[in-house]
C-alpha cells in the first residue's frame, strides 16, 4: 500500500485512490458568461459554492440576511478509515476562480508530506490553506473515538463597507474598496463539508452543526499552514507557517548537486517583474471572443510581466518553430518593435521569450511590481528550480 521510493513512505500505512481529493468551484452559471458579466458590466466574479468530488451542498447566501438563496444538494463525499491506522489523503484545488480555501478536519491533526509532488520533512499542523493549481498531501493519525467527523473547506471572506450599504455602490467596492487583497469567494459566505467515516461507526452526519460562521477548524491544534494575507508578527508568529517554513526532505541531495551545478558564474541573470497593468488590452474587447459587445476600448487591468502580455503561438514551439517569423517574438529589450507600442502604459502582447543556451546555469529574479492590490496565485513549470530565497524571489535552473 505504500510507495517503497517515497521519502516519507514510513509516515503511514495506506495511500488509498480513494482518498484523492479534489476540491473546484461551483457556479449556477457557465463561467464564460461570468467573466463576461465582470469584464463588461458591473457583476462579480465569485464563485457559488464548493464541491468536494463532485459532491456537496450549495450554501449560498445572502450577503446580508445570511438566509440561504437557493436549494441544491447531493451526497455529501465520504472517506472511510479505520481507527488505529495511518492514511495518506492527497488533495488539489483544482477551482477556476481565484477563491483561497481553508481545509481541516474535525479533532484531527494533518501531517503535511509534500507540496505540488514534492516531499517535505513532515510538519503536524491543524489546518492549511490552499488555492487554485496548489496540491497538499497530508496524512491523518484514525486516532479518535469510533464517530463521523466533518472535514471543513471555508473560503475567505473579507469584510468591506459594501455590505453595510446598498446595491447602488457596486462600482465603488469593486474598484475602490478592493484595497486589502480579495478572493473571489469573499461576498458569498461559501464553504463545504465532507465526511471523514470511521469504519463501523453509525450512519448519517456527524452531530455538530455547521454553517459559515462555525466552520472553521475544530482541533486543539491551532497551527495554520500557508495563511492567506495574513500579517505574521511576534505576537501570533507560533500560529501560522508559510511555505518558507518547511523544508524539502530532499534538501541534502539537491544542496550538493546545486553546488556542483553553481560552481562556476551564473551565464544568464533576468529580472521579471509581475505587475497587474492598466492598459487598453484589445482581448478583452475581442468580439471574436465576447460577443455582442460594444467596442469601448477603455483600459483594463491586465495581468503582465516586464509590462508584456503573453500571446500564445498558433503552433507549439518545440518543434514547429521555423514555421514562425520572427516579429511575433519579444522582450522587453526587444518590445518597442512593431508589435509593441514605445510607451509602457500602452499594450503590448507577443510570445515572450527569454535566450539562453543549452548547459546555461540562469538566474531569474521576480519582483512584485507593486501597482495593484490583487493577490493571484503564480504557478512555475520548469523541470528543475532552486527557490533560494522568498524575499527576493531567486530562481535557478539549468537548460539541459
Amino acid at each position: 500500500m505504500r510507495d517503497p521510493n517515497d521519502a516519507n513512505s514510513k509516515e503511514y500505512e495506506y495511500d488509498l485512490p480513494e482518498h484523492v481529493i479534489i476540491l473546484n468551484d461551483w457556479l449556477h452559471t457557465s463561467i464564460i458568461s461570468k467573466y463576461t458579466s465582470f469584464l463588461h458590466t458591473y457583476g462579480d466574479e465569485e464563485i457559488n459554492s464548493i464541491l468536494i468530488n463532485g459532491r456537496g451542498v450549495d450554501v449560498t447566501s445572502d450577503e446580508i440576511t445570511k438566509k440561504p438563496l437557493l436549494d441544491y444538494e447531493t451526497p455529501r463525499s465520504t472517506f472511510m478509515v479505520t481507527q488505529g491506522k495511518r492514511y495518506r489523503f492527497r488533495i488539489i484545488n483544482s477551482g477556476v476562480q481565484y477563491c483561497p480555501l481553508h481545509v481541516s478536519i474535525d479533532n484531527h491533526n494533518l501531517t503535511l508530506i509534500a507540496l505540488d509532488g514534492n516531499p517535505l520533512t513532515p510538519i503536524e499542523v491543524g489546518s492549511f490553506y490552499i488555492i487554485p493549481g496548489e496540491r497538499v498531501d497530508f496524512v491523518i493519525f484514525a486516532n479518535q473515538q469510533i464517530d463521523n467527523y466533518w472535514i471543513r473547506v471555508k473560503g475567505i471572506f473579507y469584510f468591506f463597507f459594501f455590505y453595510l450599504i446598498a446595491l447602488p455602490l457596486t462600482i465603488f467596492y469593486k474598484f475602490i474598496l478592493k484595497i486589502k487583497g480579495n478572493a473571489d469567494c469573499s461576498g458569498t459566505s461559501m464553504y463545504q463539508t465532507a465526511i471523514l467515516k470511521y469504519r463501523d461507526s453509525s450512519s448519517g452526519l456527524p452531530k455538530l452543526e455547521v454553517n459559515y460562521e462555525n466552520a472553521d477548524p475544530i482541533n486543539p491544534n491551532n497551527l495554520i499552514f500557508n495563511p492567506f494575507n495574513q500579517n505574521i508578527d511576534e505576537t501570533n508568529k507560533n500560529q501560522f507557517l508559510t511555505v518558507g517554513d518547511v523544508r524539502s526532505s530532499k534538501i541534502d541531495s539537491l544542496s550538493s548537486s546545486l553546488s556542483n551545478k553553481l560552481s562556476g558564474k551564473v551565464d544568464k541573470k533576468f529580472y521579471l517583474s509581475l505587475d497587474m497593468n492598466l492598459v487598453k488590452n484589445s482581448a478583452v474587447y475581442d468580439n471574436e471572443t465576447w460577443s455582442d459587445l460594444k467596442n469601448d476600448e477603455k483600459p483594463w487591468t491586465s495581468p503582465q510581466i516586464n509590462n508584456i502580455t503573453f500571446h500564445i503561438p498558433p503552433v507549439p514551439l518545440i518543434y514547429q518553430k521555423q514555421r514562425l517569423t520572427d516579429s511575433i517574438f519579444c522582450n522587453y529589450s526587444s518590445r518597442f518593435q512593431d508589435s509593441c507600442s514605445k510607451n509602457d502604459s500602452e499594450f503590448c502582447r507577443c510570445v515572450h521569450t527569454l535566450n539562453i543556451n543549452l548547459n546555461d546555469v540562469v538566474e531569474v529574479i521576480v519582483v512584485d511590481g507593486g501597482s495593484q492590490s490583487e493577490n493571484h496565485p503564480i504557478h512555475v513549470y520548469i523541470k528543475a528550480i532552486y527557490l533560494y530565497s522568498l524575499f527576493f524571489f531567486y530562481i535557478y535552473f539549468f537548460c539541459h
